[in-house]
């Protein structure tokens, strides 16, 4: 599954602000999306007062993995040879992509974003692969393996002041909605 976003953000520097502009496109031009990982589920067993076996645990099977398609800015590339990356780019990419050895929030922005959109993932880019058209470098395939199975939001800050009793909802548009701190 290849992701399409106007801009992300990975240790604190966007790609809007690295010396080329870059775009984000999906090369294969899959409509398919992932909304789900499988799960494994463990039932135990049936009892004659009870016929609907109960869960004893669900598990994940794995991690959310994802691809980002990158291009050079056809609007910005005045000729053909602008469009085809250079090694200090590359390099200039993958020393911000794969500098750490541990997992970090990468953040989406979406052209038309809604709330509800999940923007932040956790985890670390594992590979870099090139797209290559006549020999040539014209983009690159990260990979990003999240090391959980689920996107974020923001962190939701409410304060709530009130005398008596007071009903506040809170919408929290992550994809793990039982794990929540208060």
């Amino acid at each position: 599954m290849a992701k399409e976003c106007k801009d992300f953000t990975f240790l604190g520097k966007s790609l809007s602000d690295l010396s080329e502009p870059y775009i984000s496109v999906d090369f294969d031009s899959e409509r398919a999306r992932d909304f789900a990982l499988s799960r494994s589920i463990e039932y135990a067993d049936t009892v004659s007062s009870r016929t609907e076996p109960s869960i004893r645990k669900a598990a994940l099977d794995g991690h959310l993995t994802f691809e980002i398609h990158l291009i050079k800015d056809p609007d910005c590339c005045l000729t053909e040879n602008d469009r085809i990356f250079t090694e200090t780019q590359t390099r200039e990419l993958a020393r911000w992509l794969t500098s750490t050895d541990t997992s970090q929030f990468l953040r989406f922005t979406y052209e038309n974003a809604e709330e509800s959109d999940t923007c932040l993932f956790y985890g670390q880019f594992t590979d870099i692969q090139p797209f290559l058209a006549s020999g040539e470098l014209y983009g690159l395939r990260l990979t990003f393996e999240c090391a959980t199975c689920y996107g974020y939001t923001d962190e939701i800050v409410t304060d709530v002041h009130c005398q008596g009793s007071t009903l506040v909802s809170i919408l929290n548009h992550s994809d793990d909605l039982n794990r929540c701190r208060y």
